[in-house]
């Protein structure tokens, strides 16, 4: 967590959390709108070099969005999925073997009627955002990136309507919202989530 590394996406809180009172407190890729917020990197604590450790990784990854309940060891549900995203310009450059990313897509087409439903992800399991830079405009040095996508809401909830779920839940989560801006996770309507917080006192 030390070298955690902040960096510019398409983010928003998009789909509602059942765990969370039924909240607007699960965070989106949303590339329709192309607003950018501010999301964390953390690098991986093994080097991926093979298949492998890919797969590895990616367990891990949705293990902790299970809160460690994973005994099937899968990658993604009905409400979300683990994607991944490799650098453009050095997969074109061969840097990231062919077999590695081929055999994402294997792994993930054993769980593909997840990944066909993910606006965000396509059905290889890739990510479908730029290549993110780091929010002080530098680029981003790595190969690889592994990411939870959620899938969103069908329709795309306002500043308001996000306001509105917490209050309506007595403000019980409106820490998941308060704790994601204080440690950097960021969406780009915080400050009118916030506004409009305010309004309902």
């Amino acid at each position: 967590m030390e070298e955690t590394i902040a960096v510019q996406v398409p983010i928003a809180y998009g789909r509602r959390s059942k765990t969370r009172g039924n909240t607007y407190s699960s965070i989106v890729f949303d590339t329709a709108i192309n607003m950018m917020g501010q999301a964390l990197v953390v690098p991986c604590v093994n080097q991926v070099r093979h298949l492998r450790d890919l797969i590895l990784e990616a367990t891990h990854l949705w293990t902790a969005e299970l809160n460690g309940d994973n005994q099937f060891n899968e990658i993604s549900a009905k409400w979300g999925c683990v994607a991944l995203l490799p650098h453009p310009d050095r997969e074109l450059d061969g840097q990231i073997p062919e077999s590695l990313l081929k055999g994402w897509a294997t792994r993930v087409s054993r769980e593909r009627d997840h990944y066909e439903t993910c606006a965000s992800v396509d059905s290889s399991g890739r990510l479908l955002i730029d290549w993110p830079r780091k929010s002080n405009g530098e680029a981003l040095d790595l190969d690889l990136l592994l990411a939870t996508a959620n899938f969103p809401e069908r329709n795309m909830p306002t500043a308001n309507d996000i306001a509105r779920s917490y209050w309506h839940n007595d403000l019980t989560h409106l820490d998941y919202f308060t704790k994601n801006h204080k440690n950097g996770i960021k969406t780009a309507a915080d400050a009118k989530i916030m506004q409009e917080l305010a309004k309902l006192f």
